[in-house]
């Protein structure tokens, strides 16, 4: 016969999971039983694989008698179809229906169990809500009651192969729930590990878009600078080609009015001396210019200041004919050994 259990606070307590899931994680079981003392019992995930088997029991649906087993399998299983419809609402009744479970799990052979529940935000970084509830077992009777009635038959004589019989079915009763609630925390595991990687490649995504879009800016920055470069050099070449056509349309304007003054010269009989000098001074603009300043002229019209001019024209003449007899001079025999060697001559001045 099943033992009858009796729930204190615990609907306040899946009044609270259904308030709080939503921005939960998991829950964890604790048997506070003992105050001294906390056993952690067993972990739901608010997921649908956490949620599996209590999910299938809710919305599997049955199979028809006249179905036959032996037939080929179905291209998608029940429990697919059935786990595609889920939704938050469902989660929360499987949590709750797994608690309510694990807790009389817990409490078979016992009289009563006082239990805690902690929720937990995604990934454990906060403790959300806790609670306590309280199961009794209204089938529990003690043992020792059983010596003091008379009516109550003796126990029987134990024998080792009972004993071995009961230890194995209970072992293999223990070891199909430690299996059961190691599946569960794997698949737990391995789905908060999934989305985990998932949210990481998301985010490795996004950033590789975004540098992607930094090198495409990068790019059509250093383009617009090299066009930028490229039209500046074309206006610096456009620039000093035009100053050069420019210094060659001042000389050959020049030359255009050195010989028309030559012209003009030799049609008023000047002689060939004085056209080849004038000839020579039309050759630089800057004395053209510096003689037709009107200081300049006002000087050369005193007699004075000609003579000077004359002077000082003869003495650069004689200096550069003694530079160049100088340096066409061969250069003069070495001393004798033991004498020193004669200073350089020095230009008269």
């Amino acid at each position: 016969m099943a033992d009858n259990f009796i729930f204190e606070g615990f609907e306040g307590v899946c009044a609270r999971i259904h308030r709080r899931a939503q921005d939960g994680g998991y829950l964890v079981l604790h048997d506070r039983t003992d105050s001294r003392s906390e056993d952690t019992l067993a972990r739901f995930d608010f997921t649908v694989e956490g949620a599996r088997h209590h999910l299938a029991e809710r919305h599997l649906p049955q199979r028809d008698p006249d179905e036959d087993i032996y037939g080929p399998p179905r291209t998608e299983s029940p429990l697919a179809e059935a786990i595609g419809q889920v939704t938050m609402d469902d989660i929360k009744e499987a949590a709750c229906a797994w608690l309510r479970e694990t807790a009389e799990h817990n409490t078979v052979g016992e009289q009563w169990r006082r239990f805690r529940v902690r929720l937990y935000g995604p990934k454990g970084i906060s403790k959300l809500d806790s609670a306590q509830f309280i199961v009794r077992n209204e089938d529990w009777e003690d043992p020792s009651s059983f010596a003091s009635d008379p009516s109550v038959p003796g126990l029987p004589k134990p024998t080792f192969e009972g004993a071995e019989q009961g230890a194995a079915v209970q072992g293999v009763r223990a070891l199909g729930d430690y299996y059961a609630q190691y599946g569960r925390l794997v698949l737990s595991t391995v789905a908060q590990l999934q989305g985990m990687n998932n949210a990481s490649l998301s985010q490795v995504s996004q950033q590789l878009r975004e540098a992607r879009g930094q090198v495409d800016e990068l790019v059509a920055a250093i383009l617009e600078f090299r066009a930028t470069q490229a039209q500046a050099e074309r206006d610096d070449a456009r620039d000093q080609h035009g100053e050069e056509v420019r210094g060659q349309l001042v000389r050959a304007t020049i030359e255009q009015l050195g010989q028309a003054a030559q012209a003009l010269l030799m049609a008023r009989g000047l002689p060939p001396e004085s056209l080849a000098l004038l000839q020579t001074l039309s050759a630089s603009p800057e004395l053209m210019q510096t003689l037709q300043r009107p200081e300049v002229q006002a000087l050369m019209q005193r007699p004075e200041n000609l003579q000077q001019l004359a002077a000082m024209l003869n003495q650069a003449a004689n200096q550069f004919r003694q530079a160049q007899a100088a340096q066409q001079a061969p250069p003069p025999p070495p001393p004798p050994p033991g004498q020193p060697a004669p200073p350089p001559p020095t230009p008269a001045g």
